[in-house]
């Protein structure tokens, strides 16, 4: 299987000492274009451990499995049908996870969460793409971040999470796409997609014209994938979503309000906020372009984390594309309380 790929970027950090860390169970942090990564041989079940214990993960939350090539995914998982095969050539590398059956001498049970199944990704980074290759071994890599948290789109949010805890963490700049990979599973001539995210519906129909495309239902989905069950993504702050086509919620005189939104909203109800609190806007983008958004999402999440605000209105940009209710998702998720 042959795919065009980003050229891999080789690291000073990437030293033989750095290789018998990994190989030793260690456990380091690099920058992928969805989010950065916390890795550990996914080989190994001690060292797959670590990275439920350093994150705080619940143990039935399966981790995704990271290989430098396409070629190198029928080594850990078996491909069963031609549709996994055209979506794995078509949007790999890239931000495309796929469950696939796992070979069970071939991976961690850990990694797997004790199921049958393994989700597994190329990353289009090139400095990931560099580390794997040198490695030589599947990583097993959650977003860096403590359970529940923000994921780290930069290191420096990673280092703020983990620099006492993580010994290695590569500096990859800004992730490109700023939130998490899109994660399907294949079902007779059905993709089901079981976390959105920047791969949207729209591309895989394009892409699979014959079959149908339809998101999963995740409160009646067995957990076989990252994001399907628990509370995600969320500052400290209190999140509250906010719409344009209504006014905004009740809040109390002198709150401090973070408020992430387009200059539509902010020109129709800057007035009447104004009156009741001090308003910090981070942000405007364009309605009917989110990239922005999801860009930035989780970096003013720690923003507002780090500033002394009450709460964060964020309005919501509804659901016409697949981008665009993957952001939801993950705003939505941000909400729960």
């Amino acid at each position: 299987m042959h795919c065009t790929t980003k050229e891999s970027y080789f690291h000073p950090d990437i030293t033989e000492e750095f290789v018998r860390y990994v190989r030793g169970g260690g456990v380091f942090i690099f920058p992928t274009e969805t989010v950065y990564g916390i890795g550990a041989n996914a080989l190994d079940d001690a060292a797959c451990a670590r990275i439920f214990t350093i994150k705080g993960r619940p143990q039935d939350n399966p981790l995704i499995v990271h290989v430098h090539d396409a070629g190198k995914i029928a080594e850990y998982a078996r491909i069963n049908s031609d549709i996994e095969c055209r979506l794995i050539e078509a949007f790999m590398p890239g931000p495309l996870t796929i469950i696939l059956p796992a070979i069970p001498e071939k991976i961690s049970k850990t990694a797997c969460a004790g199921l049958s199944t393994v989700a597994v990704r190329v990353p289009d980074h090139p400095l990931a793409r560099g580390i794997l290759s040198v490695l030589d071994l599947p990583i097993a890599a959650p977003s860096a971040n403590p359970s529940g948290r923000p994921s780290a789109t930069s290191a420096g949010m990673a280092r703020a999470y983990f620099e006492n805890s993580v010994p290695y963490i590569f500096d990859g700049w800004a992730c490109d796409t700023g939130i998490e990979s899109t994660i399907v599973r294949v079902d007779g001539d059905t993709v089901r997609i079981l976390r959105p995210g920047s791969i949207a519906h729209e591309d895989i129909e394009w892409v699979l014209p014959d079959c149908r495309v339809e998101y999963a239902n995740a409160s009646d989905e067995k957990i076989t994938a990252p994001g399907m069950k628990y509370r995600h993504y969320a500052p400290n702050v209190r999140v509250c979503i906010i719409s344009a086509d209504e006014a905004p919620p009740e809040i109390p005189v002198r709150s401090h309000i973070a408020l992430l939104a387009t200059e539509q909203y902010l020109a129709a109800f800057h007035d009447t906020l104004k009156t009741r609190t001090e308003i910090h806007p981070f942000v405007w983008w364009d309605r009917d372009d989110p990239r922005l958004l999801a860009k930035v999402l989780y970096e003013t999440y720690t923003r507002v984390d780090w500033g002394e605000y009450d709460i964060l209105l964020i309005e919501d940009i509804g659901e016409k594309t697949g981008l665009a209710r993957a952001i939801m998702n993950r705003v939505r998720k941000s909400a729960e309380r």
